[in-house]
């Protein structure tokens, strides 16, 4: 026999260790031109594993006495006060990027590598430039349970996380 890969293999245990090793930068927060980066649980799946939601931005318009909000149901590892959450940015535009809803959408988990290497390029004129105007919301691997079971589209469940949006429960 012979088998065809569609892709270069992309884990969820390669994502962790990816941001595991991102999570050293540290936030200058008096520097209005400083990479902002912030890590947190957004929510843990039935198996158990971790969904992690990434903000980057420049500390630029850091608005220091303000937290983003502390929502019911997500950020279960979130101080109950809501100061574990990442600074606001009340004058910039956010942008939301997510990746392999799907876990056959390995090329996008190759993306999502690509976006996280350019915005955190610090000296990168067009990145520097990304993060003064906008927050980066970054969710690498919303289906990590399809993926580790080796589905193609469905979650541990076998269904397409994409046919429930409109209607969550």
């Amino acid at each position: 026999k012979i088998y065809f890969c569609f892709t270069y293999p992309y884990t969820y245990s390669r994502v962790q260790e990816d941001l595991d090793a991102m999570n050293g930068y540290q936030n200058q927060l008096n520097d209005p031109k400083s990479l902002y980066w912030h890590r947190e649980l957004l929510t843990g799946t039935r198996d158990g594993n971790r969904v992690d939601l990434v903000t980057i931005s420049s500390c630029n318009g850091i608005d220091m006495d303000e937290k983003e909000p502390l929502f019911d149901s997500i950020f279960p590892e979130a101080k109950s006060d809501g100061s574990s959450r990442p600074h606001a940015f009340p004058e910039k535009q956010i942008l939301w990027i997510s990746g392999r809803v799907h876990p056959g959408e390995v090329p996008a988990q190759h993306t999502i590598k690509g976006i996280f290497k350019l915005l955190l390029d610090e000296g990168n004129v067009i990145s520097q430039e990304l993060r003064r105007r906008y927050v980066f919301k970054i969710v690498p691997m919303i289906n990590p349970d399809g993926v580790i079971r080796g589905h193609f589209r469905m979650d541990q469940f076998g269904q397409n996380l994409n046919r429930y949006y409109g209607t969550p429960d």
